[in-house]
């Protein structure tokens, strides 16, 4: 680990927020995931934030194994929805 690139590197060395975040509801749209199929027409699948931010927490404990303060590294394309809910976002 490198000084000033890991993760405590970066706590309190981040600057300030200015202005404010939008607030959302649990059942508000996070995303909508096209996938590939049979019929030739395009299917998406449209995930709720609160539903997606669930799943997100449970995957990280159940599946992969992992516990408060812990570090998770996940490579993959953000084309995919681990690419994007791991990587992008974040649990």
């Amino acid at each position: 680990m490198i000084a000033s690139r890991d993760h405590d590197g970066l706590n309190g060395k981040l600057p300030p927020k200015t202005g404010r975040g939008l607030l959302l509801g649990a059942l508000d749209p996070l995303y909508i995931l096209y996938t590939s199929g049979t019929t030739g027409r395009p299917k998406g699948v449209l995930r709720d934030q609160g539903g997606h931010a669930v799943a997100l927490n449970y995957s990280m404990t159940a599946i992969y194994g992992t516990g408060v303060g812990e570090v998770y590294w996940a490579a993959s394309d953000v084309g995919w929805v681990v690419g994007h809910s791991y990587i992008v976002y974040g649990p």
